[in-house]
């Protein structure tokens, strides 16, 4: 038998310039356990609502495979807001799409309490944020103490006149923080004129509860969304899973779940007649929340494509689409980041590079918690076969966080 690694690690960094010219507790709405226990199934909020608008918006104007954190992007934008001017614009936002409450005693932000509680093996789930200020800016002690004290993060000095040193020191953070799966974020020249940047990593590495055999993988073809056929190794089993077809997404759902029990990986591949866009349109935090509600656990006959995905956006035309507009100009309210400067501080750009790496690696002597390639009931059991594009996303099982969330259309590229 051979397990599956899933590694996934992802870096977001949001640019802050004086010009336009560089670069830059809740539940899931939960399905039963491996118990059979049911939890709590509240309605979407505005938190879930604002991740399927990015990650739609992200994916509408990305052609091929592509993969995003909105967690990772949600942490920063929530990071900026603390460095907003109270009852401005900005911040007005801001709040407006992370449910933040402007009043005088705010609540903690919900992606704190998210963090803490996703956030408790370091061997499956690592994410660290970090602020780089020029030397030549002064960030303000209120700034410093708060995204201390309630997101971990710490402020470093590096000299953005000195590109090559200080991209080396940012690059240097990223790939520990990712454990090398993205050596390398910045160049000198896509920070000349930053001032400062947020930036976040997220790594996390996953063991399927199912192991699959790799006895069982075969190449098969893959019928890629131009219409071209390729052909790619599928991994396969036969195992109990959560399932549905969702009549609203036009489309199968399948749970994986990883070891611990604490995340799993949704899948949904388009039903035959369907594809990627038409999925796309009637994606949304209620659509997803029904399908979801709607698994049952049943016999599955599952065959998945490895993949490996290297994505790099930027998210300033996402967010701006979204509403998100003010921290991008010229008079953006951020006066509570860094004061004293000739020029008002704005966003010059949000980026983030997400790695995906999907594929059989180690070995495990026990045959017990495998997967059989037999029937094990009478009846002909589901069958999820992902020979065509297809959406994944893989959320924290206690909170339904969505943290990370992909397409793929070709699994050979």
């Amino acid at each position: 038998m051979t397990q599956k690694n899933r590694f996934w690690c992802t870096v977001l960094l949001i640019s802050l310039a004086c010009n336009g010219e560089s670069l830059a507790t809740r539940r899931r709405p939960a399905v039963r356990s491996r118990n059979d226990e049911l939890e709590p199934m509240p309605e979407p909020t505005k938190d879930d609502e604002f991740d399927w608008m990015l990650i739609k918006t992200i994916f509408s104007r990305s052609p091929g495979n592509a993969v995003v954190s909105t967690f990772s992007a949600k942490y920063l934008l929530n990071m900026l807001y603390e460095g907003t001017s109270a009852g401005t614009q900005t911040q007005q936002e801001l709040s407006g799409h992370l449910g933040r409450n402007t009043g005088l005693n705010p609540n903690p932000p919900i992606i704190v309490k998210t963090m803490g509680a996703i956030q408790t093996n370091p061997d499956q789930l690592i994410s660290a944020s970090r602020i780089f200020a020029d030397e030549q800016v002064s960030v303000t002690q209120k700034f410093t103490s708060t995204v201390s004290m309630i997101y971990n993060s710490s402020v470093e000095n590096v000299n953005f006149q000195q590109g090559q040193q200080a991209a080396q020191t940012i690059n240097h953070w990223v790939a520990e923080g990712t454990r090398g799966l993205i050596p390398e974020l910045v160049t000198p020249q896509s920070i000349t004129g930053s001032i400062l940047l947020l930036a976040n990593t997220i790594y996390f590495k996953g063991l399927w509860t199912h192991v699959f055999s790799e006895a069982a993988t075969a190449t098969q073809p893959f019928r890629t969304s131009d219409g071209r056929t390729v052909q790619v190794p599928f991994m396969k089993q036969i195992a109990d899973h959560y399932f549905s077809e969702s009549p609203q997404l036009n489309a199968k759902v399948l749970r994986l779940p990883y070891v611990n029990g604490r995340f799993s990986m949704i899948l949904i591949l388009p039903n035959k007649g369907s594809n990627m866009n038409q999925l796309q349109t009637v994606l949304s935090a209620d659509s997803i929340h029904e399908a979801i509600k709607s698994l049952e656990e049943t016999e599955v006959k599952l065959e998945l494509p490895r993949f490996k995905i290297d994505h790099s956006t930027s998210l300033k035309e996402d967010l701006q689409q979204l509403g998100i507009n003010r921290i991008f100009q010229e008079n953006a309210e951020l006066g509570g980041i860094s004061r004293g400067g000739q020029l008002p501080v704005k966003v010059s750009d949000v980026f983030q590079k997400t790695v995906i790496v999907v594929d059989e690696t180690g070995s495990t002597a026990s045959s017990a918690s495998g997967s059989s390639l037999v029937f094990t009931i009478a009846t002909e059991p589901e069958r999820f076969v992902a020979d065509r594009p297809f959406l994944f996303f893989i959320e924290e099982e206690s909170t339904g966080t969505v943290l990370f969330a992909g397409k793929v259309e070709d699994p050979s590229l």
